[in-house]
């Protein structure tokens, strides 16, 4: 009967490393230029969904027939 018992002692060392990289990057990242740079990229996504509101009423206003026929109404004139 194989009664070894396996253990993982390696796997700590691994989470202590990673969990220092990741700090270590979030400690060097300028969250004020990334505010900066995410406040630029929501004005130009609005500016684009407004030029992109107006293009779609000018299409519309230019597919809309420019006569209507007027409705016969039964006797009325």
């Amino acid at each position: 009967m194989n009664t070894d018992i396996q253990h993982n002692q390696g796997t700590g060392n691994w989470v202590a490393f990673l969990l220092g990289a990741i700090f270590n990057v979030l400690a060097s990242i300028n969250f004020n230029m990334l505010l900066e740079h995410a406040i630029i990229a929501v004005i130009g996504g609005v500016i684009w969904l407004i030029f992109q509101i107006i293009a779609n009423r000018i299409l519309k206003k230019d597919s809309q027939p420019k006569f209507h026929k007027r409705k016969k109404t039964h006797g009325k004139d």
